[in-house]
C-alpha cells in the first residue's frame, strides 16, 4: 500500500546533517509500539503527514529537522490524551550522550533539531532556558532537562511566529448515519451493495476515509475476466462520482471546503492481473495506479492519500 497522491516528497534532516526520506510506515510502527492501537497510530501518522505537506507553501522545499517532527508527534500525543505514549515516544528519541552546556549558541543549535518552532521564537526560548539554568547554578545537564524547559517556555510564550493550519471542518457520526438517505439512487445502490464504504471519521485527524472493494465492484458491474480498459474505466469513473457525491453531502453547510479524504482500494492489483490478463509486475503496478487515479478523480485536490493492495 502507501501510494501517495502527491508530487511532494518529505525529507528529514538528521542530526549529522544528512537527509533521509520521511517514512510514514516507520512512524506508524513506532507509534503503534507506544500506543498499542493500530487505528489510532494510523490517524496520528496521517495528521502529522498532512500537516507537513500543508507547510509546502511556507517552505521552499519540504525539509524538516528530525527534532521538529518528533516534537510535533509528542505534542499531538499529549493533546489527544496519550501522555504515557508521548513519554515513551520521547524517551525513544536519540539524544547526545554527553552533557549539554548551558550557553546560547549551543542551545539554539540543539533546540533547532528538537523543537518545532520558528527561528525568532526559537532564539527567545533558548535564551530563557539558558537564563533559567544559570539562575539555579546549572552549567551542564542532560539534554532531556533542557528540552523539557524549552517545551515549557515555548508553550507559554505570548507571541509566536509559527503559522497554524486552518481548522478543518468537524464531522460527527450523525452526519455519516444520515448520508445514505441523502444520496442519489445510483449512489445509494453502490453504498448498499458496499462497493463503496466509509470506515470512520476520526476526531484526531478530521478526514473522510473512503473504501472501494473490487470484488463487490466486479459483482455489481458484472465484470467478467478478461476485460478491457474501455469497459472498466467508465464504471470506475461512475464509482468515483459516488465518492465525490458522498464528500459533497458530508460537507453541506460547511463554511469552507477543506476536508481531506483518503481512499483505500482493496484487491486492486489482483483485479488488474485477472481482468487485464497482466502478468508483468511493473505493468500491473502502472495499470493499478492508473485505475486508482480514475476512481479518485472526483475527489481531485481533496484527496490526501490513495492506497491500494
Amino acid at each position: 500500500m502507501n501510494s501517495f497522491n502527491s508530487e511532494y516528497i518529505i525529507y528529514i534532516r538528521e542530526q549529522d546533517g544528512t537527509r533521509t526520506m520521511f517514512s510514514a510506515g516507520e512512524l506508524r510502527d513506532r507509534l503503534e509500539h507506544c500506543i498499542g492501537d493500530s487505528g489510532i497510530s494510523d490517524d496520528i501518522t496521517l495528521a502529522v503527514e498532512y500537516a507537513l505537506l500543508n507547510r509546502r507553501e511556507l517552505k521552499s522545499d519540504l525539509v524538516f529537522d528530525r527534532g521538529e517532527i518528533d516534537a510535533a508527534v509528542v505534542r499531538l500525543l499529549e493533546e489527544t490524551g496519550f501522555p504515557v505514549a508521548a513519554e515513551e515516544y520521547r524517551n525513544g528519541v536519540d539524544f547526545e550522550e554527553e552533557l549539554l552546556t548551558a550557553e546560547p549558541a549551543g542551545m539554539v543549535q540543539f533546540l533547532r533539531r528538537h523543537l518545532g518552532c520558528g527561528e525568532e521564537r526559537l532564539e527567545k526560548v533558548a535564551s530563557e532556558v539558558v537564563a533559567s539554568a544559570r539562575k539555579i547554578g546549572v552549567e551542564k545537564a542532560s539534554p532531556h532537562l533542557f528540552l523539557e524547559l524549552a517545551r515549557h517556555f515555548a508553550k507559554h510564550a505570548v507571541n509566536t511566529t509559527v503559522s497554524e493550519l486552518p481548522e478543518l471542518h468537524k464531522l460527527d457520526i450523525e452526519q455519516l448515519e444520515k448520508l445514505p438517505e441523502q444520496l442519489s439512487e445510483k449512489s445509494r445502490v453502490l453504498w448498499e451493495k458496499q462497493v463503496v464504504d466509509i470506515e470512520c471519521i476520526t476526531a484526531i485527524f478530521p478526514c473522510v476515509k473512503f473504501h472501494i472493494y473490487m470484488e463487490k465492484f466486479t459483482n455489481h458491474y458484472d465484470v467478467s475476466c478478461p476485460a478491457t480498459e474501455l469497459l472498466v474505466y467508465p464504471q470506475a469513473m461512475e464509482t468515483g462520482a459516488v465518492l465525490g457525491e458522498c464528500r459533497s453531502k458530508l460537507l453541506a453547510g460547511a463554511a469552507g471546503n477543506k476536508l481531506p479524504c483518503t481512499l483505500v482500494i482493496h484487491d486492486l492489483r489482483q483485479f488488474v492481473r485477472e481482468a487485464f490478463d497482466c502478468s508483468d509486475e511493473t505493468k500491473c503496478e502502472q495499470s493499478a495506479q492508473e485505475l486508482g487515479d480514475i476512481f479518485a478523480s472526483e475527489l481531485s485536490e481533496n484527496l490526501f492519500k490513495l492506497d491500494f493492495d
